[in-house]
């Protein structure tokens, strides 16, 4: 899709995870993107801290990290991504800003292990009662067909406090970070020079 679209004029940036690996492609598919901060070429989750996401091309060059937000070269991918979000949509604006663009936004959260959330973020439930789902659990699954037991659908684990707590602190700091990219975009979306904006968990 980011051939077709920079074909119609799009800038195009991608940032996370993803998991569409291209053989025999030489440095992946980064070089389809004007910006790349995606983990790796199609290998999985990466990790949710940067200084091992080393793929991530854009945070790296020219130690780009240094100049973004508290300047954090081993920043927690979620905000690393924001910031990323943020950089990219102001170089659109500010150096492109005849073109449409394209960000594409693929957080690794919430994806275990759920105790790296965010450090930002610690304590955000402290206090709080998370009530179990009433149809949390294997019992409530018996009415799907057998497909949803398979592989990495099976039912993997039980609820408790603590990993409630962890969830839900991962998402939390994913809704911040996508309200980071949305108030800095926030102006510059119109029917005229449409901007696309895709976040991703």
């Amino acid at each position: 899709y980011a051939v077709r679209l920079r074909a119609n004029g799009y800038r195009t940036a991608f940032g996370g995870k993803e998991h569409c690996q291209v053989y025999n492609y030489t440095d992946g598919k980064k070089q389809d993107f004007d910006r790349w901060f995606g983990f790796a070429n199609g290998s999985g989750d990466g990790s949710y801290w940067m200084d091992q996401n080393t793929k991530a091309s854009w945070w790296f060059e020219d130690d780009h990290w240094a100049s973004l937000g508290d300047g954090v070269r081993n920043e927690h991918e979620t905000y690393a991504q924001a910031l990323l979000g943020q950089a990219f949509i102001k170089e659109c604006v500010q150096q492109h800003s005849d073109k449409p663009f394209m960000l594409s936004l693929n957080f690794k959260a919430p994806h275990s292990p759920l105790s790296e959330f965010d450090p930002r973020y610690a304590g955000i439930y402290d206090g709080t009662e998370i009530d179990r789902s009433p149809n949390d659990g294997l019992t409530s699954a018996l009415h799907l067909p057998p497909q949803a037991f398979c592989g990495r659908t099976a039912f993997k684990g039980g609820w408790n406090t603590t990993s409630a707590d962890n969830y839900n602190t991962l998402i939390y700091g994913i809704d911040a970070c996508v309200g980071m990219v949305r108030v800095d975009g926030a102006g510059i979306f119109n029917k005229e020079n449409l901007r696309l904006v895709e976040c991703m968990v």
